[in-house]
């Protein structure tokens, strides 16, 4: 296994493991995910690169890169 790959699974187990099975919503779950992608270096965390990756509108992508990184004021 590679070195990104090694760290995304740290990331996922870490979270999993730390709360009850089923305690998180599919969208903190979703979150958990593509925070882990990004924070290994599968995902450069750009709009355009994750909508392509994971099949999902551009809007969504955003609106999940907003929630994980959000915008400082």
């Amino acid at each position: 296994m590679t070195e990104p790959y090694a760290i995304f699974g740290d990331h996922v187990w870490s979270k999993l493991t730390a709360q009850p099975l089923g305690s998180l919503t599919k969208r903190e779950l979703e979150l958990t995910l593509l925070r882990a992608a990004m924070d290994s270096g599968l995902l450069e965390g750009r709009a355009e690169e994750l909508a392509e990756t994971c099949h999902i509108p551009i809007t969504r992508a955003h609106s999940y890169l907003v929630t994980i990184r959000p915008v400082p004021y």
